[in-house]
């Protein structure tokens, strides 16, 4: 078993968003490649390194932070605005 990644902060494209707690996402390693997910959000980033992962865990965080937490509500479906209210629970500020 692999330490998990504990990220207390998001980090991409020169935006930070703080998180509320640190978010535990397990850490595996099959076939040669690493993987880091978050299950609540169905994320599953990898890479040949666990720095790869752990990079791409960011890029695919900061697109769900800027897709549903910038976008107006009457832009989002029902499910997406649940999505968004989620995600703003996460970041410490917005």
């Amino acid at each position: 078993m692999h330490k998990p990644y504990e990220p207390k902060a998001i980090a991409w494209g020169g935006r930070k968003w703080e998180l509320r707690e640190p978010m535990s996402c397990p850490v595996t390693r099959e076939d040669g490649m690493w993987f880091v997910t978050f299950e609540p959000l169905r994320v599953f980033a990898f890479g040949d390194t666990r720095a790869e992962a752990e990079h791409e865990f960011h890029a695919d965080m900061a697109m769900l932070f800027r897709e549903y937490m910038e976008a107006e509500d009457d832009e989002l479906t029902p499910c997406a605005q649940e999505m968004k209210r989620y995600l703003l629970e996460l970041t410490a500020s917005n």
